[in-house]
């Protein structure tokens, strides 16, 4: 559920303020953001509002957006394929979340991911594969 600052977008809000002069979200990218956190939120060590800031801070908070919904659909296809849509414990969610993110920012070397090699490979090969879709 959203708080009241994350339904506000008339910018009155100093938390909801970006460092580079965004206001607010869009109610769309705000709405995509919700999705995102519903899914891997609790993976996250950030809430949903710092998040959006996170977002506003972007020079491009829509592009950022896309980056995000991208790893929520790398981490949909990886459960999906490799786990029959189990969810593992909290602790290696979190792995599997942070190399999808640190896939996300461009980096291939399997070794440098915080999963074992074989997760790693699956998993880059499932945000590799959004790019196919």
């Amino acid at each position: 559920m959203m708080s009241d600052a994350a339904a506000s977008d008339d910018g009155s809000d100093p938390l909801r303020a970006g460092r580079t002069g965004h206001k607010a979200l869009s109610p769309e990218v705000s709405e995509q953001m919700e999705v995102v956190y519903g899914v891997i939120g609790p993976y996250l060590d950030m809430t949903l509002e710092e998040l959006e800031i996170d977002l506003m801070s972007d020079a491009e908070p829509e592009d950022e957006a896309i980056v995000w919904i991208g790893i929520t659909a790398a981490w949909d296809s990886y459960h999906q394929q490799y786990l029959d849509d189990e969810v593992l414990d909290d602790e290696e969610e979190k792995k599997i979340v942070a190399a999808l993110i640190a896939i996300s920012a461009g980096e291939k070397d399997i070794a440098a991911l915080p999963v074992v090699a074989e997760v790693g490979k699956k998993l880059l090969a499932c945000y590799e594969g959004l790019a196919d879709d």
